[in-house]
């Protein structure tokens, strides 16, 4: 089941040089990716960058903080161990140039009802503990930033979380279409 399989489409590029923040989206993964390392010792977070990865149109600090809450939802979803493959590309979304940035697991996936809801504050399926706030923040991270959020998951098999961010002025390098 998809939530937001089609996101709208993304608002013209953000030309951050003269004001705006941006991220370099891979130095943010490999932090993101040490600190996982760091916090849950039996949890492999693979990174894979495609080549001419934009910067995103997006304030760095919130961008780790997102992609650190779908890492430690993965992990929970995989009881703290297992695989958290994250790929970033650069893509073009209608005409406007983006990062895609997808963050998958192998964990227990969502059942219909759950990825419906999955969204809603303060819903959680943790049984102690805080829960429920990450992904609504990641999702108005996302919609702060101008872009796009879709889930997909599967029980048995896992979650695939998609972010499109806005790309800062890129070079006029080829863009994979998707």
């Amino acid at each position: 089941m998809n939530l937001h399989p089609n996101p709208s489409p993304l608002p013209r590029p953000v030309a951050t040089p003269t004001g705006g923040p941006s991220a370099d989206v891979a130095a943010c993964l490999a932090e993101v990716q040490a600190l996982a390392r760091a916090l849950a010792e039996e949890l492999l977070v693979h990174v894979r960058l495609g080549p001419g990865l934009p910067r995103a149109a997006c304030d760095p600090a919130d961008l780790k903080s997102a992609l650190l809450h779908l890492v430690f939802n993965a992990r929970d979803a995989m009881a703290g161990r297992g695989l958290v493959s994250i790929r970033a590309m650069r893509a073009l979304h209608g005409d406007v140039p983006a990062v895609e940035l997808r963050i998958a697991d192998t964990g227990i996936g969502m059942a219909p009802h759950t990825l419906a809801r999955a969204l809603d504050p303060c819903f959680t399926t943790k049984c102690e503990g805080l829960g429920g706030a990450g992904l609504p923040m990641v999702e108005q991270f996302v919609r702060d930033a101008g872009g796009a959020l879709a889930i997909e998951s599967t029980p048995g098999l896992g979650t695939r979380v998609t972010l499109r961010l806005p790309a800062t002025a890129v070079e006029s390098e080829p863009i994979s279409r998707e």
